[in-house]
């Protein structure tokens, strides 16, 4: 049951690559480079949103043990 579900979901992200392939490939070059730098912002962003996160919990765990640890 676990494995049909896995290769479902498989098949369906294959379908969507080929899909999103097709779509970029119909693209003109100023469609494409507008894309591309959408892309570098998004991971731009991610990286950034990861790392917040992170210094969050770090400022938690501090609250934390200077709370309850000491």
């Amino acid at each position: 049951m676990a494995e049909e579900k896995e290769k479902k979901k498989e098949e369906e992200y294959e379908e969507l690559v080929k899909k999103l392939k097709k779509a970029i490939e119909e693209l003109s070059d100023e469609e494409r480079k507008a894309l591309k730098e959408l892309f570098k912002e998004a991971r731009k962003a991610l990286k950034l949103k990861k790392l917040a996160e992170k210094e969050a919990m770090r400022d938690a765990w501090e609250r934390y043990k200077r709370r309850h640890l000491q």
